[in-house]
Parts: C-alpha cells; sequence; structure tokens
C-alpha cells in the first residue's frame, strides 16, 4: 500500500506523508484499544475523585464550619451526589464493554 502512494513524483511530498502516518497512526491506535483503555481510565479516575469527596465532605461540614447542617442533611447531599454517579458510572462502564467487544468481533460473527 505504501508503494502506492509514491507512484508520481509529487506523492512523496508532504502531503503523501502525512497520509500514511495517519493512516498507521490510527491503525495502532485501534489494534491497542485505546480509545476504551481511556474510557477506563476516565471513569476510575473520576469514580476515585467522587468518593473521594464523599468521604471528606461529612467531616468538613460537620467539624470545619459552623454546624449548619444536620446529620440526615449531610446523608442526603451525599446520596443526591453519589445517586447520578453511580447511573453516570454505569453508562461508562457499558460505553467501555461496547467499545471492546466493538474492536474484539471477528466480521461475520454477531455478539
Amino acid at each position: 500500500m505504501s508503494d502506492d502512494l509514491k507512484r508520481r513524483a509529487v506523492d512523496g511530498g508532504f502531503v503523501a506523508v502525512a497520509k500514511l502516518t495517519s493512516r498507521t497512526f490510527w491503525q495502532w491506535f485501534s489494534g491497542h484499544h485505546v480509545d476504551s483503555i481511556l474510557v477506563l481510565a476516565v471513569t476510575l479516575f473520576l469514580t476515585y475523585q467522587v468518593v473521594r469527596w464523599a468521604m471528606t465532605f461529612p467531616y468538613d461540614v460537620m467539624v470545619h464550619e459552623v454546624p449548619r447542617y444536620t446529620g440526615t442533611d449531610v446523608g442526603v447531599i451525599v446520596a443526591a451526589v453519589l445517586g447520578p454517579w453511580g447511573l453516570m458510572q454505569a453508562a461508562l462502564v457499558k460505553w467501555y464493554l461496547e467499545l471492546r467487544i466493538k474492536t474484539n468481533s471477528q466480521p461475520g460473527v454477531s455478539p
């Protein structure tokens, strides 16, 4: 395929090299599942951040500030953050699994 790009003198220029490099990069990108790994990494990082917040928020509110929330209020606030995050996390994991199935499936074989 690379010989086809160099048949004419003008094909050895910057555009031809850029096309070949781009094609090679995207083949590597797809072959190593970089997109699905990035989705998984972002999901894990955001989960860490949300859980860290949920662990420190009650302590910060009850100890470092004037107690303006009751224990029930703090629990409701934490649940209001963790509930939607659980749904978002499920959607991200589903997306990750779909990316893995799409890239690992063979032609003609349905998952």
